[in-house]
């Protein structure tokens, strides 16, 4: 469904989208990519994007909780498989925030960074 949502975007708002080097990456070997915080969110969508076209998995993708200015913006970016690095969190309640956390298949994780 993500990436139906992202080729409409491409198709709508872009005169063309192209993207290569696949073929210098080993689907087994982990990766570390970054962007420019450009467009977050944007940037990190059209990643996954090219990388679930050629059957590679996407990856994770961190955001601070200071970009989530909207309740829905946190649902978006979780669902582009994104975890929240928070910011700003007073010490006492870093324990408590550290426990916090359920995937979409209810499998628990650490869902968010802490950084006080």
């Amino acid at each position: 469904m993500v990436c139906r949502v992202i080729q409409s975007l491409i198709d709508t708002s872009t005169e063309g989208f192209t993207y290569d080097g696949f073929q210098r990456l080993d689907k087994h070997t982990p990766y570390v990519l970054i962007t420019n915080h450009r467009d977050i969110v944007s940037d990190s969508a059209l990643v996954n994007y090219c990388l679930n076209k050629n059957d590679y998995d996407t990856c994770e993708i961190a955001i601070g909780s200071n970009l989530l200015a909207k309740p829905w913006i946190k649902d978006l970016v979780r669902i582009n498989k994104s975890f929240i690095v928070k910011r700003n969190i007073p010490k006492q309640e870093i324990l408590e925030a550290s426990k916090q956390g359920v995937d979409i298949h209810g499998r628990e994780f650490r869902e968010e960074i802490l950084i006080p």
